[in-house]
């Protein structure tokens, strides 16, 4: 997410729907580089305690090989 600089409901919409249709078929969907601003509005919004966000691509991506 590190090129997306805002995001608003029908952003955190998406988030939340990919997250249900991820979690139907046993996928990890997780995000990854969210600059400050998008950062709290996931902990404001409480998105990113129903899905993990990584700092790094590097993390994400380890997060996922230790999970398969």
């Amino acid at each position: 997410m590190m090129n997306c600089t805002k995001i608003d409901s029908s952003g955190l919409e998406v988030i939340f729907i990919t997250h249900q249709k991820a979690l139907e078929q046993h996928i990890n969907f997780v995000i990854c580089q969210p600059n400050n601003y998008v950062a709290n509005i996931l902990e404001v919004t409480n998105i990113n305690r129903l899905l993990t966000v990584y700092q790094t691509k590097q993390e994400a991506l380890e997060s996922i090989w230790r999970e398969s």
